[in-house]
């Protein structure tokens, strides 16, 4: 999934991002994110989870709504929030707003945005109102998006739902055995990385001691 970051549009707009992710950048808990989702309060809207071996997937979207509502529970009705929720993963962000906004009155909830009241009129009597300031939520997840996607090369892990739990370099789906393979055939580590220019020495080092320590320990064992 491609990611563009010019002056318009926020980092990360384009992409896809795992619960894992989301929990990072939201401070959500997984147990709360599957409430969300089991309960219709806020469904991934790129792929939720059916079983073993899926995975909930978010757009940015629904990244940004999660943002706002894991700002506003607990100030606000459940019923006012799940109607923010379903505003704001519908907002165009690629164009964003500075700001937007809401009245709650009538048993209805308001929004403003660029001086256009959206749902009606605002209400001569509101109960409850806000404002959730845009450009500073997007600033901020562009922020955090760029922490998360600042890799530490040289790290090994293996992740959830990536190349099926296989041991890859950290930040990648690049498996270490296909360093390893890559390396015994002779190529050098310059060679490696001209398949994968997004790896450093460091990377290839780290994936070929990984590879040496374990095929070593399942010859002893």
């Amino acid at each position: 999934m491609y990611k563009m970051k010019t002056s318009m549009f926020p980092s990360g707009t384009y992409r896809v991002f795992s619960s894992r992710a989301v929990r990072a950048l939201t401070k959500l808990t997984a147990r709360q994110l599957q409430y969300w989702d089991e309960t219709g309060f806020l469904r991934p809207s790129i792929s939720t989870r059916k079983g073993r071996g899926t995975l909930r997937l978010y757009s940015f979207r629904d990244l940004v709504a999660l943002k706002v509502a894991a700002e506003l529970r607990g100030t606000l009705p459940l019923q006012t929030l799940r109607r923010l929720v379903a505003y704001f993963q519908k907002l165009d962000y690629t164009s964003p707003l500075a700001q937007v906004h809401f009245w709650v009155g009538r048993g209805k909830v308001y929004f403003r945005e660029a001086g256009v009241t959206r749902e009606a009129h605002r209400p001569e009597q509101s109960l409850i109102e806000g404002t959730v300031q845009i450009r500073e939520v997007l600033a901020d997840l562009s922020r955090q998006i760029d922490r998360l996607d600042a890799r530490t090369p040289g790290r090994i892990e293996r992740r959830r739902g990536v190349m099926s739990g296989k041991p890859v370099i950290a930040g990648t789906r690049i498996p270490t055995a296909s360093i390893w393979r890559q390396v015994k055939e002779g190529l050098d580590a310059d060679d490696v990385r001209k398949g994968y220019p997004g790896l450093t020495r460091k990377d290839i080092d780290a994936a070929v001691a990984f590879e040496k320590r374990t095929r070593a320990s399942r010859r002893t064992a």
